[in-house]
């Protein structure tokens, strides 16, 4: 058989969030409200604090806001990758 390897999930809780991305809960929060990256707050957890739902945040949607803050284009790269354009 063929080697297996890990799938990371695509939802991240906001410990594991923090971790990925290097940012912290707060500022998470405030690029979900800002509409930057995607996530909500799963009211039918309620193991956050004060007993409000605990935050999910979508990784891909952190990668795609690091990738535009660094300044990177996603779609030019791809692009570039695709066509051999110079980057």
């Amino acid at each position: 058989m063929g080697q297996s390897f890990p799938i990371p999930p695509r939802w991240l809780k906001a410990s594991q969030a923090t971790a990925y991305s290097a940012l912290s809960k707060r500022r998470l929060i405030q690029l979900c409200v800002d509409g930057e990256i995607m996530g909500y707050q799963d009211s039918g957890d309620r193991r956050g604090p004060k007993g409000e739902g605990v935050w999910i945040f979508d990784r891909v949607s952190i990668d795609d806001y690091h990738l535009r803050q660094s300044g990177h284009d996603k779609n030019k790269l791809v692009m570039a990758r695709l066509f051999g354009e110079a980057r």
